[in-house]
């Protein structure tokens, strides 16, 4: 596999002493990929042992990092921004990453993600995940109108797999323009928003709406309003009547398959 012994050590970690011993006689090994592209802080973040860092074996992971190398990605073109999200990283190491590790914010995977697109569609249900976003969209403001190989800003994503509230605000407040961006089917983040079938709820879809009120009349590729959208997933009653009322043309409009909303009912 064409590892050295800080490889192993930082994948392997057991006593947090040996990774920062192996480091003092050898440190031009830091610079050195394995036959699979990856540095040894490459293995250090994707740690099985990444979630209980002990401090100095979280010193030793600080050196790895203030090598300072030009490029810090792997053969998959992922920064360790990305294989942190992997394997489901602390708090802790995504602010030090934030920190010393700046640029990968800025780095796409093969897919055309940056770090913040994968956060989002991968976060789990924790406490974390929130605190993550809110470091990684702050940290680098700019991802926020960085479209993905599927044409989703980052609005997009959130809207589509959480739809948290204090995530929509703050997306919306750093780059209010999200709202009214498409991706690659055409979708206005109200049309993923809506289309998430369930855990709808009406203050984050008056955020969209009050972000970008055209949005109501606009179609995605299927020729499909919010409304028609809505309609399809029978959504609460207080979502239907909220699009309705402020966009009742939607009612006369017919989908590319020729359907009005009210057929979907």
């Amino acid at each position: 596999e064409g590892m050295l012994p800080l490889h192993i050590a930082a994948r392997d970690i057991e006593e947090e002493l040996i990774l920062a011993s192996l480091l003092a006689p050898y440190q031009a090994g830091t610079a050195i990929r394995d036959s699979e592209g990856r540095l040894p802080i490459h293995h250090a973040i994707a740690s099985s042992n990444i979630a209980v860092f002990k401090p100095k074996y979280l010193e030793a992971v600080k050196i790895l990092i203030e090598k300072h190398f030009p490029k810090f990605d792997d053969e998959m073109g992922r920064s360790l921004f990305h294989c942190a999200f992997v394997q489901n990283a602390t708090l802790d190491i995504f602010d030090l990453l934030s920190k010393r590790a700046s640029d990968g914010l800025k780095i796409c995977d093969s897919n055309g993600d940056l770090p913040l697109h994968q956060h989002l569609v991968h976060c789990p249900s924790s406490a974390n995940s929130d605190a993550v976003s809110l470091l990684l969209a702050s940290a680098y403001p700019g991802a926020l109108s960085k479209k993905n190989k599927q044409g989703k800003l980052p609005l997009h994503i959130e809207a589509q797999f959480n739809g948290r509230e204090s995530i929509v605000r703050l997306f919306l407040t750093l780059y209010p323009k999200a709202a009214s961006k498409r991706d690659a089917r055409n979708n206005l983040p109200i049309h993923v928003y809506v289309a998430r079938k369930s855990n709808i709820t009406l203050i984050i879809t008056k955020l969209l709406y009050e972000a970008y009120p055209y949005g109501l009349s606009c179609a995605n590729a299927e020729m499909n309003s919010p409304l028609h959208i809505a309609c399809h997933y029978r959504l609460p009653q207080q979502i239907l009547t909220f699009l309705v009322e402020n966009n009742s043309t939607a009612l006369c409009t017919v989908s590319k398959q020729g359907y009005l909303p009210l057929h979907f009912l």
